[in-house]
């Protein structure tokens, strides 16, 4: 005899109750009373004056062949503060040029700084004093080659809104010509026009007077920006 098996209805569950979520009231504003502000940002820009032999050089600025001021800067910077350091300067040297008193800018990474012995707190002062420490002074001490040497570190004035290029006020270039034959002395220094030459004075006046007066220099500017 056959038997019919029972078929057993599913399990219900229950219904689930609608979950509602509670929303936060927003912040009242007390009468009198400004919201809170973030903390500002330290300023972390400091500027530095350096002094190099330009002839062994390909200039200041980047190049992608040759070996130039702002690579041998970047790259002691970059490994002393154990990050990519990018360095803006006042102005561009061509190859062979040198300068006295070149301004450039760099800002610290928002990294502890170990390498420099800083706690944690430091003042942008502090900071400075110790990258000047490691940067001045003898080749050997220094880490940079004998042909450039930095003479300070300071916090940039006006802090990062400082710009070695945008902020700066004039600039002095100085070109040194001697008549008939240079020395080994003042050969890197001078241009030694040779044997029994001299300067043609009033060629020279001549060439000058058109200089004087007012003119379109803008070829000589930033075209766009970032350059």
């Amino acid at each position: 005899m056959a038997s019919a098996r029972q078929m057993r209805p599913p399990p219900c569950r229950p219904p689930r109750t609608p979950h509602t979520r509670k929303r936060k009231k927003p912040a009242e504003a007390v009468e009198g009373e400004n919201p809170a502000a973030p903390d500002p940002v330290p300023a972390r820009r400091l500027m530095a004056v350096v002094s190099y032999d330009g002839t062994d050089w390909s200039g200041w600025q980047t190049q992608a062949h040759g070996k130039t001021v702002q690579d041998a800067l970047e790259a002691r910077l970059s490994g002393l503060l154990r990050g990519q350091i990018t360095i803006a300067g006042a102005g561009r040297t061509d190859a062979g040029v040198h300068a006295k008193a070149q301004r450039f800018h760099f800002d610290l990474p928002n990294t502890p700084l170990p390498a420099l012995g800083l706690r944690p707190g430091h003042s942008l002062d502090e900071a400075a004093a110790a990258v000047q420490v490691r940067l001045t002074g003898l080749s050997e001490n220094c880490g940079l080659p004998s042909s450039i040497q930095v003479l300070s570190v300071t916090p940039a004035p006006g802090g990062d809104a400082f710009h070695a290029r945008d902020s700066c006020v004039g600039k002095r270039y100085v070109y040194t010509i001697r008549e008939g034959l240079g020395t080994p002395f003042n050969s890197r220094y001078s241009w030694a026009l040779g044997r029994q030459k001299v300067c043609d004075l009033e060629a020279m006046r001549a060439a000058a007077a058109h200089l004087i007066g007012k003119h379109n220099f803008a070829a000589f500017g930033v075209l766009r920006d970032g350059d």
